[in-house]
């Protein structure tokens, strides 16, 4: 739940934590239905919970956890209540946000993205197939292919002391998660890079806008294009 959510409620839900989920806490809900269609893909998690209620999972042949992208999502929610067009309308709608951003954008076509993270010490780089990655591609930019190359796990691909610069790029984006954005622009190994030193780096402060699309929402998704968008413009791409 995030700030893209804030007026669809008016009784604030009970939130349970994602990376480890409690059965006997969802049970408890009495639910009629559980919606696990972003998970880690845990076979005997799913079979748990499907005793406490029909359970919806990803889709057949999602091998990364929480790999199910906001397309996907929706359209597995949608059938899960009976409502496959407003599905089908809701995902036109974010097409047409990211068309329209393209289209504003010609020039952003041409140019190669780098899609990293910093946490806990480490940077990582987000490769294709995961939402971060994906949603630059989806404004027009190209992830660096070299990003794509290397071993990832799930969506991102660790990057040690040595290989930070395979974040330089046309443009390098790079989320937050626990540390702040001063911290990452002072960082030596952020500083050294190219993108860095040319005004082609863009940090994410507003750490919502990770949160938004880990969420693998319309809803999500829309308030990335709406929060994000701005920024690049004002970054030198």
């Amino acid at each position: 739940m995030g700030p893209w959510a804030a007026d669809r409620y008016t009784t604030p839900p009970t939130v349970l934590g994602t990376l480890q989920v409690d059965p006997e806490a969802v049970a408890a809900l009495d639910p009629d239905v559980i919606l696990w269609t972003r998970s880690n893909n845990d076979q005997g998690l799913y079979e748990t919970f499907s005793r406490i209620a029909p359970t919806v999972a990803p889709p057949p042949g999602t091998t990364r956890a929480y790999g199910t992208l906001y397309d996907e999502q929706t359209r597995l929610v949608a059938a899960a209540l009976g409502r496959p067009e407003q599905g089908e309308e809701l995902i036109s709608g974010v097409e047409r946000q990211f068309a329209d951003v393209r289209a504003a954008h010609p020039g952003w076509a041409g140019e190669e993205v780098a899609v990293g993270v910093y946490n806990a010490g480490q940077f990582a780089a987000y490769v294709n197939g995961g939402a971060r990655a994906d949603f630059m591609a989806d404004l027009g930019f190209t992830l660096k292919p070299e990003i794509n190359e290397l071993p990832a796990e799930a969506f991102s691909a660790p990057l040690g002391t040595e290989n930070v610069s395979a974040l330089d790029a046309d443009l390098t984006v790079l989320f937050l998660l626990a540390a702040t954005g001063d911290e990452v622009r002072a960082n030596p190994l952020v500083q050294q890079l190219e993108s860095t030193k040319a005004g082609r780096l863009l940090v994410l402060d507003d750490k919502s806008v990770s949160k938004s699309l880990s969420s693998g929402t319309v809803l999500g998704t829309r308030y990335a294009i709406e929060t994000v968008v701005p920024l690049v413009e004002a970054t030198q791409v």
